[in-house]
């Protein structure tokens, strides 16, 4: 198990929805300046990252069959 899997399935999650919050105060701003939409998209990922984190069993019970979907945003090949 990694350390980033030790911290446990709430960290990870309480930090994916900070990001997700953030995410959408920026997108609440201007819309045509693209700052703020390079800072929700990095909000965005690190959100996915931080869901990543969290164990199989959470994941499954959260998204299902879904979360290769988000993850696959984060393939970087």
């Amino acid at each position: 198990m990694t350390a980033a899997r030790r911290r446990g399935a709430s960290a990870h999650l309480d930090e994916a929805v900070a990001h997700l919050e953030l995410a959408q105060r920026y997108a609440a701003g201007d819309l045509s300046d693209q700052l703020v939409i390079d800072a929700i998209c990095m909000r965005l990922s690190a959100a996915i990252e931080a869901l990543s984190q969290v164990d199989d069993q959470t994941r499954d019970a959260l998204f299902g069959s879904d979360w290769p979907s988000p993850r696959s945003t984060l393939s970087r090949s």
